[in-house]
């Protein structure tokens, strides 16, 4: 397996076929070393990959339209696509000093091909929830199976300095100091920041999304508050989410 993932390619004719990123054979960066399973965390877009090669495999439809009609649709998510061919409204990508960039074109849908909006992107934070008429899951996937995303694996406890959490199944959870179960995630691409959290049980959800490399600023602003909320209170928050200054 390839160990990240690789940068915007210029032209969609460019973009690799799938199997070609999961053998590691396109500009993807090199192997990762072979541990045993349960052993190590490591984040990796090509583990994603590999789950997108996997639903084509056995579903026989390529990822997008089996993700637009088993996922997307069923959620109301109506502004939501993995298309990769950019349309009017679009927002364009920009670099730290606003400067706009280029159009670019990733090899792994799976990983960071979803094209959404701030609107959209709530709606699958709250299909995590209780607030959903269906539940967690959204009446698209069973509940259990949801929760059971949310468990981190042995070896990816503690993950990202978490005192009361970790890593699961692409999503970070962990307990705020009164007790509420946290999920969250964010995703970045390059003139791209966005981030989605929910506390399931309460039915609280938030979605940001940026089109600057500045955005992460913006969006640990945000999530501050929004925690603080959620908690209660701004005290013990260090517990849960630590801040880089902007000097970094």
């Amino acid at each position: 397996m390839p160990a990240g993932a690789a940068p915007p390619l210029p032209t969609l004719s460019g973009v690799p076929d799938i199997v070609d990123v999961v053998a590691g054979i396109d500009a993807t960066p090199a192997a990762i070393p072979v541990v045993p399973p349960q052993t190590q965390f490591r984040y990796s877009n090509p583990g994603y990959a590999l789950v997108q090669l996997l639903v084509e495999d056995v579903t026989s439809e390529p990822f997008d339209r089996w993700a637009q009609h088993r996922v997307i649709d069923p959620l109301g998510m109506h502004h939501t696509t993995y298309e990769r061919t950019r349309v009017a409204h679009d927002a364009a990508p920009h670099r730290r000093a606003g400067r706009r960039l280029a159009d670019g074109y990733y090899n792994q849908q799976a990983a960071g091909g979803l094209r959404t909006t701030a609107t959209d992107l709530l709606l699958l934070a709250r299909a995590m929830t209780a607030a959903h008429p269906h539940g967690p899951g959204g009446g698209v996937l069973p509940v259990a199976l949801v929760e059971d995303s949310w468990r981190p694996p042995s070896a990816a406890r503690g993950a990202y300095r978490l005192r009361r959490g970790g890593y699961g199944l692409g999503l970070i959870s962990t307990v705020l100091p009164n007790h509420a179960q946290l999920v969250a995630n964010q995703g970045s691409r390059v003139g791209w920041r966005a981030l989605f959290a929910c506390a399931p049980e309460r039915g609280d959800a938030l979605a940001i999304t940026t089109n600057s490399n500045t955005g992460s600023f913006l969006l640990t602003h945000l999530a501050l508050r929004w925690l603080a909320l959620v908690n209660g209170s701004y005290r013990s928050l260090h517990r849960v989410i630590r801040v880089r200054n902007a000097a970094s």
